[in-house]
């Protein structure tokens, strides 16, 4: 009895393009109109967060760009959640606290910008300094604000 031909043909592994063959770049990528994605993660700051989104609004549309504000309550058990209802504000909810690290973590995932910053939800960072951080992108991959 002899083997079933089999018509299955196999082909060679892709290659990866060599340095030459590669486009160069030239120059760094056009940021100007992309979207914005501010995230801040919360725990029971129901005495900040109003203001705090309030200005962060204020200056994403100040912007002239796309832009979304996301929440990510960590189990807050005070009033925090029940502040953010009348706000312009994308909600996510975790049923208890699992730390600033997880929250940050779903925050990006639930983004939709293509430009995204992070922001603590105790009024620690200024808002006004959200120009500033995004026109950094482009020439860099990431920029980082540091109190002085």
């Amino acid at each position: 009895m002899t083997a079933p031909t089999s018509d299955l043909k196999i082909d060679p592994a892709p290659t990866v393009p060599s340095a030459q063959e590669r486009p160069r770049r030239l120059f760094y990528d056009d940021y100007r109109g992309a979207s914005v994605s501010v995230i801040v993660p919360v725990h029971n700051e129901e005495d900040a967060i109003v203001s705090l989104v309030q200005q962060i609004i204020l200056v994403l549309k100040g912007l002239g760009r796309p832009w979304e504000v996301v929440i990510i309550d960590d189990g807050s058990t005070d009033g925090t959640l029940k502040c953010l209802e009348p706000l312009e504000v994308k909600v996510i909810a975790h049923p208890y606290n699992i730390g600033n690290g997880a929250a940050i973590k779903t925050g990006i995932r639930h983004a939709c910008g293509e430009i995204i910053l992070m922001m603590d939800g105790d009024g620690q960072h200024d808002p006004g300094d959200i120009p500033k951080l995004i026109e950094q992108i482009g020439p860099y991959d990431m920029a980082i604000g540091a109190r002085s």
